[in-house]
């Protein structure tokens, strides 16, 4: 292929390439070309051994559909606010501290998986993707969830599994059509009075927690289907209880 093919081609897939998945693989870094791939809608990086999304990440306007999990990144740049039409982010399985808070821009995103990182706090904004339907923050440091998460209001699964959270705020009880609510192995004493507000809830996992009671508002859980209680420190269930039909 001569020189002035090779241009041809290349300026073809800048223009027209709306696909590339590059997972499992040994890529410590990407080329610069990458960036250059702006009609892209999806991209697959996963399992390589990736350090660093470069700035440059915002360039890819049309990016719908983004998997970076399984790679070695410690922080994500600020220019990720600028995937406006971004619907689904997988990071899982790498090395994430904080996210920053133009997070809050990805207006369009449905689901967030950040699922075995070393997260120790939410930024406020993450109240702001109030389209989001699933989001996956299992086996990280969190301690505990910013008051912003009840702006969530299209939130249908949530994932906290494996972390330190000793207490729920008060807002979730505003995640009002939420259906699976994933606790396990963290550090609850007792729930929020506001968990009863969530009537839609199908699956409430609280395995191996320090929880010594449960709320009488717990009863309100009319469409609950299964409850995980196992290795608490329970002694009784509320009355209110039996008034819910698994």
């Amino acid at each position: 292929m001569s020189a002035s093919q090779r241009a041809s081609t290349a300026r073809s897939w800048q223009h027209h390439l709306c696909g590339l998945i590059w997972g499992k693989n040994q890529l410590s870094e990407l080329p610069a070309e990458i960036w250059r791939l702006t009609a892209l809608k999806r991209l697959e990086l996963r399992d390589n051994q990736l350090t660093k999304v470069p700035s440059a990440v915002g360039n890819l306007s049309f990016l719908n559909w983004l998997d970076i999990s399984g790679n070695q990144l410690s922080e994500l740049p600020s220019e990720i606010g600028k995937l406006k039409v971004l619907r689904d982010c997988s990071l899982n399985e790498n090395q994430l501290r904080a996210l920053p808070p133009e997070i809050g821009k990805l207006k369009a995103l449905r689901e967030l998986h950040l699922s075995e990182n070393q997260l120790r706090a939410l930024p406020s904004a993450i109240g702001d993707l109030r389209i989001l339907q699933v989001l996956e923050l299992d086996r990280n440091q969190l301690s505990e969830l910013p008051p912003e998460i009840g702006k969530l209001f299209r939130l249908t699964e949530i994932d906290l599994a494996r972390n330190q959270i000793s207490r729920l705020p008060s807002e979730v009880g505003k995640l009002t059509i939420l259906q699976r609510l994933q606790l396990e192995m963290n550090q609850l004493r007792e729930l929020p009075v506001e968990v009863g507000k969530l009537t839609a809830l199908k699956g409430l996992f609280l395995s191996k927690n320090q929880l010594r009671t449960l709320p009488p508002e717990s009863g309100n859980l009319s469409s609950l289907r299964q409850l995980w209680l196992d290795d608490n420190k329970l002694t009784a269930l509320p009355p209110e209880v039996g008034d819910l039909r698994f």
